[in-house]
């Protein structure tokens, strides 16, 4: 048994396909893309390439996560060549933050729903606490129709968007 399979097999296999088998160290080796997978539109895409100085892209190998390092370890770099080589990789992270610009902005929309707030509870129709929480009974069908309508695409939004990424 050679890999899994019979040699019978095997060398059928390479027998059927002469231009890219058996060429051993003179085959180019396999491409240096990182592809990976998504698993909601079901596509693959190009996440990058391995620099190929001096290794060269294994394959039929797995990749394991340890020690917030992704390792590669052998895999073949030709067609039926193993390589000894072990890949190490940091994944590099961005350091978020929520930075000066976005507390601007979260203060001055504070700030802005506060003195519309004021503004409303100063007219004369908010004179007391109901009058204020009920809109003076001044609302117009529209605005309550719109307002409805606003609660409700959140709703369906907040509720939607992780179903479908879970979906697949």
């Amino acid at each position: 048994m050679l890999g899994g399979v019979s040699v019978e097999f095997w060398e059928d296999q390479v027998a059927a396909r002469p231009e890219i088998n058996g060429q051993g160290m003179e085959h180019p080796g396999f491409p240096p893309s990182i592809l990976s997978y998504n698993t909601v539109t079901d596509r693959w895409a190009e996440a990058g390439s391995l620099p190929l100085a001096e290794t060269f892209a294994p394959v039929t190998t797995p990749v394991v996560f340890w020690d917030d390092k992704v390792i590669i370890p052998t895999g073949e770099i030709k067609p039926g060549v193993r390589s000894p080589q072990v890949l190490i990789a940091e994944v590099g992270g961005t350091k978020l933050s929520f930075g000066l610009m976005n507390w601007i902005v979260v203060a001055v929309y504070l700030l802005g729903i506060v003195a519309i707030g004021f503004w409303f509870m100063k007219r004369e129709s908010a004179s007391s606490t109901e009058a204020y929480f009920r809109g003076g009974q001044k609302i117009p069908f529209w605005v309550a129709g719109l307002s409805i309508f606003a609660t409700m695409l959140s709703a369906i939004t907040f509720m939607a968007v992780p179903g479908v990424a879970y979906a697949k």
